[in-house]
C-alpha cells in the first residue's frame, strides 16, 4: 500500500520516507565511523604483551549464551508468519471492517485504483510505519556494526581469546536486539497494514 499512488503522492508519506532515509543514512555513517575508528585503533595501539586468557568454563558459558540467543532469533524468524497473522486478525477486529473493505484501493487484478483516496488517518499510519521501518533498519545496522567494531578492538588489544569472547557476547546482544526488532516490527506493520487498508 505504501507504493500505491495515493500514498506515494502524499506529502505526508513522502516526507516520512525522506525522514526514514535520513535515519538510515545517519546510522550508516555512525556504523562507518565506528568501523574506521576501530581500524585506526588497531593501527595506532600496540597489543598487550600478555594476551588475556579465559577458563574453559567461561568459554562454555559464553557459547551457551550465544547459542540460546541465536536460537531465540531463529525462532523469532520462523514465527514471523504466525505473529503477522495474529496481528492482522487483531487489526481486523480493531477496525471492524469486512474483507472487501481491506481490498480498498486495489482492483480485482491487484492494480491500484486511481480513484482511491485514503484519509488522513490512513496517511498518518503509513507515514508512521515508514519512519518506524527506517528505525528498524538503522537498528539492525548499528547492532551489527557495533559488535564488529568491539570485537576488532578487543581482539587486537587483549588477544584472540578476548576477541572471541567479545564476538560471542556481542552476537548475543545482537540476537536479542533482532528478536525485539522482529517482534515489534512484524506486529506493527501487520496492524497498520490492516487499519490503513480499511
Amino acid at each position: 500500500m505504501a507504493m500505491h499512488p495515493a500514498y506515494k503522492n502524499s506529502r505526508m508519506v513522502s516526507k516520512a520516507a525522506a525522514a526514514s532515509r535520513l535515519i538510515v543514512t545517519a546510522s550508516t555513517m555512525v556504523t562507518s565511523t565506528l568501523q574506521n575508528q576501530s581500524e585506526s585503533f588497531t593501527k595506532k595501539t600496540q597489543p598487550n604483551a600478555k594476551p588475556m586468557t579465559f577458563t574453559p568454563t567461561t568459554h562454555t558459558r559464553v557459547r551457551k549464551i550465544n547459542t540460546f540467543t541465536g536460537s531465540a532469533a531463529g525462532l523469532s524468524a520462523k514465527t514471523v508468519g504466525q505473529v503477522s497473522k495474529f496481528a492482522q486478525n487483531f487489526g481486523a477486529n480493531l477496525t471492524k471492517k469486512n474483507d472487501e473493505r481491506y481490498k480498498k484501493g486495489l482492483g480485482k487484478d491487484g492494480k491500484p485504483l486511481p480513484e482511491y483516496k485514503p484519509g488522513l488517518l490512513n496517511k498518518s499510519l503509513m507515514a508512521f510505519s515508514t519512519i518506524a521501518d527506517g528505525i528498524d533498519q538503522a537498528g539492525r545496522g548499528l547492532l551489527a556494526g557495533t559488535s564488529d567494531a568491539a570485537t576488532r578492538v578487543v581482539g587486537h588489544k587483549y588477544g584472540a581469546e578476548a576477541g572471541d569472547i567479545t564476538r560471542s557476547l556481542g552476537g548475543g546482544v545482537k540476537n536479542v536486539g533482532l528478536v525485539y526488532i522482529d517482534a515489534t516490527g512484524v506486529s506493527r506493520r501487520a496492524i497498520i497494514k490492516s487499519v490503513a487498508k480499511g
